[in-house]
C-alpha cells in the first residue's frame, strides 16, 4: 500500500487514468456475462422447444461403439427410425474426428445450403469453417470442451429457420495419438436397396478383382440384402451400414470417403448394377494391379467409361446364370459410352464433395480416364421389366426415369426393351458377348 501511494503521489496523472482504466474493464466484464447469460438461457429456451417438437421421432443413435478408437464412429439409426421427406432440412447424422477435433454433418434439404450459420452441440456454438454441398466441417476449441459435450444433440443453425431438425447426438471418444495405418490397397463404396439377388455375385466377383474391404450403405432394403451382406462367405469383408434417407447418395459417398480416410489407400464409388471389366485380366487383383500401374503421387483420381446395357428381352427376370449371362444386349454404337463414369479416389486426396459419379479433389492433384481397351464399367441399368417395375415403381425422387400409368410385369409398355429413360433413347439391343465370355473363363479358372 506504501508503494501505491508513492507512486501515486509521484505520477498523478498517470494514476488517475489507471484507475479510470481498471473501472470500465470491469464494468465491461460485467456486462459481457450478463449478456452471454442471457444468450445461454436463449439457447436453452430453443433447444427445450426443438425437443417438444421431435419428441415423437426416435432416438437416432443404438449405442453401438467402433472397434478402433481411431476409426470415425457411426452409429446407425434404428430400423424404427422415421425418415423425413427428401425436401425437408434435416440433419442426418455426423462424424466425430478426435485427432483433428473435427466434427464433419450430414444434412439434407438443397434449399438451406447457402443460410447455415454454425454448427450447434448442445447449446455450444462450434465455428463452420467448410461447406460442401451436404456436409459442414467445424471444429471444437479444445478437446476438452469436445468432451464436456458428450451425449448433445448435433444440429445446424441456419439465418431464418434456427435450428434444423435432428436426433444424432456426438459421442466423445479420447485422441489417440497416432493415426492408423492404412490397412487396405482398394476398398469400394456403394448405397444398395433390395439387391439380394445380385448382391453376392457382385461382391465374390470384385473382391477377386482386388477390391479387399466394402462399405455398403442401405438404403432399408425389404429383402434380403443383410442376410447376404453377413453370410460367412463375405461377412469378412463387408461393412454394411444402415442408411435410410432417401434420395441421400451423395451423402453416403462422402460419409464413405471419411470412414475410408483412415483405412483405404483407393476407394471405388460405383453401384451394384455395374461391373468393372478389366481387359486382359489373367489373375487375382488385376484391379488393384491396374491402379498400381498408373502410379503417380499427384494423380488422386481414376475414371472408368461405361457401356448401358438393356434387359436383352426379358420380362421376367431370369432364375439361372449371372447377370453377365443374361444381358449381352447394350446402346448402340454411335451411343456406346456414358456420359459419365466412375471413379476409384486417392481417398485422402478427395474433399467431401462429389456428383456421386466424381469427387472433387484438392487443387494440387489431378484425374485421369481409362481407354475402353484397358478396362470399362459395364452398366447393367435396365435388366428384366421384373427388375424395373421393382427398382422403380415406388421411387419418390426419380426424374430420369419415365413410368408408363398402366403397366403390369406381364403387360409392359410398347418399346420397353428399348429403353425406360428420359436420358437414353436410343436402340439397347446391339449384341455385346464379350463380358460375358470374360466371366465364363474367369470364372473358371480363377
Amino acid at each position: 500500500m506504501y508503494l501505491l501511494l508513492k507512486f501515486a503521489r509521484a505520477y498523478p496523472k498517470l494514476t488517475i487514468l489507471l484507475v479510470l482504466y481498471l473501472v470500465s474493464t470491469a464494468y465491461f466484464l460485467s456486462k459481457k456475462g450478463l449478456i452471454d447469460d442471457q444468450n445461454q438461457q436463449s439457447h436453452g429456451r430453443a433447444r427445450s422447444l426443438f425437443n417438444k417438437l421431435h419428441v415423437e421421432i426416435p432416438l437416432l443413435y443404438k449405442g453401438r461403439s467402433s472397434d478402433t478408437q481411431a476409426l470415425p464412429l457411426y452409429e446407425p439409426p434404428s430400423r424404427t427410425f422415421q425418415v423425413p421427406p427428401f425436401n425437408v432440412p434435416y440433419v442426418l447424422t455426423h462424424v466425430w474426428i478426435p485427432r483433428e477435433l473435427k466434427l464433419i454433418v450430414f444434412v439434407q434439404g438443397i434449399e438451406i445450403k447457402r443460410s447455415i450459420t454454425h454448427c450447434v452441440v448442445g447449446n455450444q456454438p462450434l465455428r463452420r469453417v467448410l461447406q460442401q454441398n451436404y456436409v459442414y466441417e467445424c471444429l471444437f476449441q479444445s478437446d476438452e470442451e469436445a468432451q464436456s459435450l458428450d451425449g448433445q444433440f448435433v444440429t445446424l443453425e441456419t439465418r431464418h429457420r434456427g435450428l434444423l431438425p435432428t436426433k444424432t447426438k456426438f459421442r466423445y471418444r479420447p485422441n489417440t495419438s497416432q493415426p492408423l495405418e492404412k490397412k487396405y490397397y482398394l476398398c469400394a463404396a456403394t448405397q444398395i436397396l433390395n439387391q439380394s439377388l445380385y448382391l453376392e455375385d457382385w461382391l465374390v466377383y470384385h473382391k477377386k478383382l482386388g477390391i479387399e474391404y466394402f462399405f455398403l450403405y442401405d438404403n432399408d432394403s425389404k429383402d434380403n440384402t443383410t442376410s447376404i451382406a453377413q453370410s460367412p462367405t463375405v461377412n469378412t469383408y463387408v461393412q454394411m451400414l444402415y442408411w435410410p434417407w432417401i434420395d441421400s447418395q451423395p451423402q453416403a459417398f462422402v460419409h464413405a470417403k471419411v470412414l475410408a480416410d483412415t483405412q483405404c489407400d483407393w476407394t471405388l464409388f460405383f453401384d451394384v448394377d455395374e461391373y468393372v471389366f478389366v481387359k486382359k485380366c489373367l489373375a487375382l487383383n488385376c484391379l488393384s494391379k491396374l491402379l498400381r500401374r498408373y502410379y503417380d503421387k499427384k494423380l488422386a483420381q481414376i475414371c472408368f467409361k461405361r457401356k448401358i446395357f438393356g434387359s436383352s428381352g426379358h420380362i421376367r427376370r431370369p432364375t439361372n446364370g449371372t447377370v453377365a449371362d443374361n444381358y449381352i444386349h447394350r446402346s448402340d454404337t454411335q451411343h456406346i459410352f456414358e456420359g459419365r463414369g466412375k471413379c476409384a479416389v486417392k481417398t485422402s486426396n478427395a474433399k467431401l464433395h462429389t456428383t456421386i459419379y466424381e469427387f472433387l479433389i484438392q487443387r494440387e492433384y489431378y484425374s485421369m480416364t481409362l481407354q475402353p481397351s484397358v478396362a470399362l464399367i459395364n452398366h447393367y441399368k435396365l435388366k428384366s421389366w421384373e427388375d424395373f417395375m421393382e427398382k422403380y415403381s415406388n421411387r419418390k425422387n426419380t426424374s430420369d426415369w419415365v413410368i408408363p400409368a398402366n403397366f403390369s410385369v406381364d403387360n409392359p409398355p410398347l418399346g420397353w426393351e428399348f429403353g425406360h429413360t428420359k436420358a437414353y433413347r436410343f436402340n439397347l439391343t446391339t449384341n455385346d458377348t464379350a463380358f460375358k465370355a470374360f466371366r465364363l473363363r474367369f470364372d473358371k479358372n480363377i
